[in-house]
């Protein structure tokens, strides 16, 4: 028995650094593996919490650990608000320690099931591909793109669905049509990535 485990859902940056890779959006950690994992770790500076230096995250009395948000709505409503259409949707499974909140839960291990379509930063199409301007620390310089709006300037376009096969995931293209109500029509001007 592995204990229990927490279902939902998080929104992940894709990058590519030689080969692509998934980063959590506000910290740059890399998940790793295959499916991919994120352990929850503590800041070098400590929590914003109340718990010692060198407690387990995530805990009771800080903010520490991997958030996931109990409905894909959350998930795409928060991200919207980040960084319009750069970001893939996932299912996960969070386990160890659990601290569940009202929006979801903070988690001390957090593992993709399988991913989820999002929009083109330029329409609101869904995203096919990865674009890749800068082939060397790109997790800050890729975009999902259709195919329509790919053009031609990037240096590499790169399958989501063959990013996918390469975590040992699945994209559940069947879910677009009701992720895509979310995403107004974007202004290519306001849009960073």
């Amino acid at each position: 028995d592995k204990g229990p485990v927490y279902r939902g859902y998080k929104y992940l940056r894709v990058g590519y650094d030689g080969a692509p890779v998934l980063v959590s959006p506000f910290y740059a950690n890399r998940w790793q593996g295959v499916p991919p994992k994120l352990q929850a770790e503590i800041p070098v500076n400590g929590c914003s919490g109340e718990d010692p230096p060198g407690h387990t995250a995530p805990s009771l009395m800080c903010s520490c650990g991997v958030y996931i948000v109990k409905s894909l709505d959350r998930a795409v409503e928060t991200a919207a608000h980040t960084s319009y259409g750069n970001y893939l949707y996932c299912e996960v499974e969070g386990s160890g320690v659990i601290v569940e909140h009202e929006l979801g839960a903070r988690v001390e291990v957090a593992t993709i099931k399988l991913l989820l379509p999002s929009a083109c930063v330029f329409c609101t199409n869904v995203a096919t591909l990865l674009k890749v301007r800068d082939l060397t620390n790109s997790v800050y310089s890729t975009s999902l793109m259709c195919k329509q709006c790919a053009g031609e300037t990037g240096l590499a376009y790169l399958p989501l669905e063959n990013i996918a096969l390469g975590f040992g995931l699945a994209i559940d293209w069947d879910r677009w049509e009701g992720i895509r109500g979310w995403f107004p029509k974007a202004n290519p001007w306001d849009i960073y990535g």
